[in-house]
Parts: C-alpha cells; sequence; structure tokens
C-alpha cells in the first residue's frame, strides 16, 4: 500500500479572527488509527496494575498549570475566544484533574445475594476512545481523560480539526509523566473519528457533539 494511499492530505489550522493558517494537523486514516489502538491495547495490562496512577496523574496537572499561559494563547489562536476564557478553561482543566488525583481506587467489596457471596470487583474497561468539539477542546478532553486513565485505562483522544493544536500540546505535555501508549492523540477529519470508534480495540467512546 502506498503512503499517498494511506494518508490522506493534511488539514490546515485557522485562526477565526484573521484567518490566518496557525498549523497542520496530519489527517490520520487506517493506518495511523490501527496502530494507535494497537498501542493502547498493548499499554492497557501495566498501566492498570501500575499502583499509583493518582500520582502520575496529578504530575501531569502541574505540568499543565506550568505550562497553563502558553497553552491559553495557543487556544485563543485556533478557537477564537477572548484570552481571559482560554486561560479560565485551562485552569478549570488542572483544578479538575487535581480533584480526581486525591481519590483511592475503591477495594474488592463481598456482597451477599440471595444467601450467594458475591465479589465484586472494578476493573478498567480498556481502550477508551474520546472525541472532542471545537468550543471547549482542552477541558473536555481532561474531563474524558482524567477519570479514564485514573480507572486504568489507555485513552486516545481525537480532537475537532478546527481546534486540534492545543489538545496535542496537552498530550505532549502528559506523556513526559505517562508510560507509552497509554495517551495518544489522533488528529483529522469526521473519517478519522469514525474509523477510531469503529476500531475493533476501541471498548467505550465518549463523545461530546451533536447527533449529526
Amino acid at each position: 500500500m502506498t503512503d499517498s494511499i494511506m494518508r490522506a492530505d493534511p488539514l490546515k489550522v485557522l485562526n477565526p479572527s484573521t484567518e490566518e493558517t496557525i498549523g497542520e494537523i496530519p489527517n490520520h486514516r487506517e493506518a495511523e488509527v490501527d496502530l494507535a489502538a494497537t498501542a493502547a491495547a498493548d499499554a492497557l495490562d501495566a498501566w492498570a496494575a501500575h499502583p499509583n496512577r493518582a500520582g502520575v496523574i496529578g504530575d501531569c496537572a502541574r505540568e499543565l498549570q506550568s505550562n497553563a499561559m502558553r497553552l491559553a494563547k495557543l487556544l485563543t489562536r485556533e478557537q477564537g475566544k477572548p484570552l481571559r476564557e482560554s486561560i479560565e478553561e485551562l485552569m478549570g482543566a488542572v483544578q479538575w484533574i487535581r480533584s480526581l488525583a486525591v481519590l483511592e481506587s475503591p477495594p474488592a467489596q463481598e456482597r451477599t445475594i440471595s444467601g450467594a457471596t458475591v465479589l465484586v470487583e472494578r476493573r478498567p474497561i480498556g481502550v477508551l476512545a474520546a472525541i472532542l468539539p471545537w468550543n471547549y477542546p482542552v477541558i473536555l478532553a481532561t474531563w474524558k481523560l482524567a477519570p479514564g486513565l485514573l480507572a486504568g485505562n489507555s485513552v486516545i483522544l481525537k480532537p475537532s480539526p478546527f481546534t486540534p493544536l492545543a489538545t496535542a500540546e496537552l498530550v505532549e505535555l502528559f506523556n513526559k509523566h505517562l508510560p507509552p501508549g497509554v495517551l495518544q492523540v489522533l488528529t483529522g477529519d469526521d473519517e478519522t473519528g469514525r474509523l477510531l470508534a469503529g476500531h475493533p480495540h476501541t471498548a467505550h467512546i465518549s463523545l461530546t457533539g451533536s447527533i449529526a
């Protein structure tokens, strides 16, 4: 298979205020989606067994706070909201992750049902696909990825093609602390989202967007 068949043309990201091109993103297709989903599946067991997932996620929150102003400026350029609102979105994301990082995984519980003893365990679902809109891309990404990671899942983010840059930067920052394959980002158009949602390794889909 040739590279031209595997990969669609890159997509331009525009500043909606000036219509200036501020970046380009890969328009990922089946080969890239399969690589990401396979890496996410391969990373599951080790991440689920990690003794301090909450601590790692807390490190991610501190990393995000340290880079909040830079990401807020990037978010304003690609999304168009005032810088003050972008800063509020970034700091809201930091606070959300911190609020989860103090939680502990509940232990297994024994329950008696109709005279039988049942052991209730909470286990990760698997590979989570998180499909994001353009209006609050960073905080909605953290709403999905933070609880997913805390519960021992791996997560693949698919941001809107209109606002992918700050989300991709967020993943790069978090991957300073996370094991390989646990958190990834795939960029592209609607077809990229369809391929990710329909991949055999995808165990759960979290979508924020319209019915269409």
